[in-house]
């Protein structure tokens, strides 16, 4: 007969195991309480950001002016390691003529991903590029290794980057797609998602689903 404990952790795990932080979220609610747990930054112009009404959308960006660039992050406080972490988002982006980057990842700065001086570990949907790509940076310079699936408008896919010693993993709807041993972060990191308006018209980024934990 099973030995039965107050704590749901002790039931998965033995007690000499140490529990690592884990951050999970779903975007149901309020823009309110959403609020509470999460930086919402107008990096660039004015874009948009509110929970979606739709079924499985969470939350979205509207961008319709070249460079607009909204961010949501953790405003600095910056919890995951950057040798051992794991960022796990649901999402899709809605372009208009193909001008859109729909990004998201585990970033040292305050500002927006893929920006000049910070260290970042991201996988982006973007117009300018042919395929679904994986980038980093150690503060120095970006590099990026493309997937072999190409980038695409209106489906819901869950992306999952996975920070280790010495090399970073992304995996597209449960499969292995990229690595790269380059440019690597090397400060401990927050959760970001952004979107970036690359032309006119209006264009629309979701994100459903967010989970992070150190590994």
């Amino acid at each position: 007969m099973p030995t039965r404990t107050d704590s749901l952790y002790e039931q998965l795990f033995p007690q000499t195991t140490v529990m690592k932080q884990r951050f999970v979220e779903n975007f149901l609610g309020k823009l309110g309480g959403v609020n509470e747990r999460w930086n919402l930054l107008e990096e660039t112009g004015t874009p948009f950001m509110d929970l979606s009404t739709q079924i499985n959308r969470g939350i979205f960006m509207i961008l319709n002016t070249p460079d607009f660039r909204g961010v949501i992050n953790f405003n600095n406080i910056r919890q995951f390691n950057e040798d051992g972490s794991v960022i796990i988002v649901n999402g899709s982006r809605i372009t208009v003529a193909d001008e859109l980057q729909w990004i998201f990842g585990l970033i040292n700065t305050n500002g927006a991903i893929e920006a000049g001086g910070s260290g970042f570990a991201a996988g982006a949907n973007d117009s300018d590029n042919t395929f679904k790509r994986l980038t980093s940076s150690d503060g120095t310079g970006i590099t990026g290794v493309d997937t072999s699936i190409a980038i695409d408008d209106d489906v819901q896919t869950t992306w999952k980057l996975e920070l280790q010693a010495s090399n970073l993993l992304l995996s597209l709807d449960g499969v292995l797609e990229a690595e790269k041993t380059d440019e690597l972060p090397t400060d401990k990191l927050q959760p970001a998602m952004q979107g970036r308006s690359r032309g006119f018209g209006t264009k629309t980024c979701y994100f459903g689903y967010c989970e992070a934990y150190n590994t």
